[in-house]
């Protein structure tokens, strides 16, 4: 490779990678939960505004010329890719190349995991959008935008923080980890690994599309020969599944939202989500 071209690529490859040095840092957030990651290090100067609204459903979203101005104004545009949100995957194309992307789903070490709707189930579904709900992903993003902002030890703060919620939740919930529950779709995995839960099933992977008759006796059968007591709702869950896998009233059904969405956004906000999330799910298992 010619001297010029090597040096050009590493005045790219740092300007890609150096902090911002301007004021007044303008962060989008697709999403609420990577809004309240992208704040656990924000600096002083940092604007973080969300971009899809919390009563919106992420699933079939669609930009507004809104939407396309406020993308337009960012410095740094914070997504989890297009698996998660193909709605984005358009407007990503027509950025400025002065405007910066952190993309959650192609950072290095990123945490994958397949669709199951059965836990040891041989039959996979793709891999799981719902990044944010692992803890070491979300540490991921936290040094990835920190490093941008210029705050990496904002970044080594929250990774610590995810450390000891893992290991405080593991803990905890060693007691219950092979105890049965059901979720209404394919969307706390991550968490479920991450904290030691082995016997979570989902009556869909996708929530747009509605559950068959056939899985619905399956799982009634299962309620009944398993003694599951424990489900996870979600707002705007059909409440009518519930009722067929519980016609008698029998079992905890919790709502949680995977979208985070409850607590208000500040510095401190995902952790809060993550723990209440965490408590909401041992009351649902340990009640029973």
């Amino acid at each position: 490779m010619p001297l010029l071209i090597r040096r050009l690529t590493c005045v790219l490859l740092f300007l890609a990678l150096a902090p911002l040095a301007s004021a007044n840092v303008r962060v989008v957030a697709s999403i609420y939960p990577l809004a309240m990651i992208a704040t656990t290090v924000a600096r002083a100067d940092t604007e973080v505004k969300l971009l899809v609204p919390t009563t919106a459903t992420v699933h079939n979203y669609q930009l507004t010329p809104g939407d396309l101005k406020t993308l337009a104004e960012a410095d740094i545009i914070v997504w989890s890719g297009a698996e998660a949100e193909p709605y984005l995957a358009g407007a990503m194309q027509n950025l400025r190349p002065s405007q910066r992307v952190v993309t959650l789903s192609r950072l290095p070490g990123v945490v994958w995991r397949e669709h199951r709707l059965d836990p040891g189930s041989s039959t996979a579904f793709g891999r799981d959008p719902h990044l944010w709900m692992s803890t070491r992903n979300a540490a991921l993003l936290a040094r990835a935008l920190g490093a941008q902002l210029g705050n990496p030890i904002a970044a080594e703060f929250f990774d610590a923080e995810m450390q000891r919620f893992r290991a405080r939740q593991l803990k905890r919930f060693a007691p219950v980890a092979k105890v049965p529950l059901l979720a209404a779709h394919d969307a706390y995995g991550y968490l479920f690994d991450e904290i030691g839960l082995a016997n979570a099933s989902a009556v869909v992977i996708d929530p747009e599309v509605p559950v068959a008759p056939r899985r619905v006796a399956e799982l009634q059968q299962r309620i009944e020969q398993e003694r599951i007591a424990c489900m996870i709702g979600e707002p705007g869950f059909d409440v009518r599944i519930g009722t067929l896998l519980f016609p008698s009233g029998h079992g905890n059904l919790v709502v949680i939202d995977p979208q985070l969405v409850g607590t208000s956004i500040n510095r401190n906000s995902y952790t809060l989500a993550m723990t209440n999330l965490a408590e909401t799910l041992y009351g649902c298992i340990v009640t029973r």
